[in-house]
């Protein structure tokens, strides 16, 4: 049998160079060269992934790893995972600023299409989740105490009868604040 060495170009011999399916290893284990990242992130995505915006085109599905939170995520292979929006951001368009956050034009996590992203702040994220109607209002918030029901109701015994704001908050069992900031529309304002 002849000698293998690896092809790493250490030259050293391969101890066992047949693997369990009978094929000659390349490598001495550990040898293997790394890919590199930009090379093994284009594998993990589907450039035909659904269309939620025609005026964007097609979402690039990621076929990888997801977090908790349903944003996709690439490890680098140096201990550190990253959202896989920003990684393909990196690599298509190079550096992010400090302080800016990748954010989606389409709205799905899991795209990674560098098309659909762009850049912005913690504020643009909140204008763009409150201007396409994602922000929870109301009942929405999970803890919310009263309903639109009696937000109506509200306003309408400090209009009709003309009680104070203590007298309505005692009325439905809720803070003087709540009541004052409901009749002067500083919250609930989508209750009409």
């Amino acid at each position: 049998m002849p000698r293998i060495v690896c092809d790493c170009g250490c030259q050293s011999p391969i101890s066992n160079p047949l693997t369990k399916r009978g094929l000659y290893r390349k490598y001495k284990r550990g040898h293997h060269p790394p890919t590199p990242w930009r090379d093994r992130l284009w594998e993990k995505l589907d450039k035909r992934g659904p269309l939620l915006r025609p005026d964007l085109g097609r979402c690039w599905r990621w076929l990888a790893s997801f977090d908790r939170g349903g944003y996709a995520q690439f490890d680098t292979r140096k201990g550190f995972e990253h959202k896989a929006h920003r990684a393909v951001w990196k690599a298509v368009f190079g550096y992010i600023p400090v302080g800016l956050l990748v954010l989606h034009h389409c709205d799905n996590r899991g795209c990674v299409n560098p098309g659909h992203l762009f850049l912005g702040t913690h504020q643009d994220n909140s204008d763009d989740m409150t201007s396409k109607g994602r922000s929870a209002k109301g009942e929405q918030i999970g803890n919310s105490r009263i309903t639109a029901a009696c937000v109506r109701k509200i306003r309408r015994a400090h209009g009709t009868s003309g009680a104070g704001y203590r007298s309505v908050a005692k009325q439905f069992g809720v803070s003087f604040a709540l009541v004052r900031d409901i009749v002067k529309g500083r919250i609930w304002r989508h209750v009409q």
